[in-house]
C-alpha cells in the first residue's frame, strides 16, 4: 500500500509493483496508474510510505483499492488505526512493515503507469493486530 498526506489531507492506495532499488542509500520504486488523487500528495508533501498490508481486511481491500476513486471529503484513514513516522506520511497499524521515504525522482513511464522513486528515511516492522474485517 501507498499512502501521503500533505496538510490536512490524507491518502492512499493499493499497488501493484514496489520493489528495492538501491542500498546505499536504501531506496524503494513504486509503480502505480496515473490519475489517482494521492499523485498530487506526494508531490506536495515530497514524500510517501510503503507497507505490506494483509489482504484479509474485506474494510482494507475495499478503502484502499487502486480502482476506487476517493471521495474528497472522506478521510480514507478516519476507520482504521494508524500513526505516522518521520515523514508523517500515514501508516495502518495493520501492517507487517513499513518504510517511509522522501521523493528523489518522479517517472512518466509514458504509458498508464508512473514512477515514484523514494529515499528509506524511516522503517518499522509492526505486530499484527486483529484486522477490521
Amino acid at each position: 500500500m501507498l499512502a501521503s498526506a500533505f496538510e490536512d489531507e490524507r491518502g492512499g492506495t493499493a499497488v501493484e509493483w514496489v520493489h528495492q532499488c538501491c542500498t546505499q542509500p536504501p531506496m524503494v520504486a513504486v509503480s502505480l496508474r496515473k490519475g489517482h488523487a494521492i499523485e498530487q500528495l506526494i508531490r506536495d508533501s515530497g514524500a510517501f510510505s510503503v507497507a505490506e498490508v494483509s489482504t484479509a481486511s474485506m474494510l482494507v481491500q475495499k478503502t484502499f483499492a487502486s480502482t476506487r476513486i476517493p471521495d474528497e471529503d472522506l478521510d480514507q484513514f478516519d476507520a482504521l488505526p494508524h500513526t505516522t513516522l518521520t515523514t508523517g506520511s500515514p501508516i495502518l497499524m495493520h501492517c507487517t512493515f513499513v518504510v517511509d521515504c522522501v521523493m528523489v525522482r518522479h517517472i512518466d513511464l509514458e504509458d498508464e503507469y508512473e514512477m515514484y522513486v523514494g529515499r528509506v528515511v524511516d522503517a518499522i516492522a509492526l505486530s499484527r493486530l486483529p484486522l477490521p474485517l
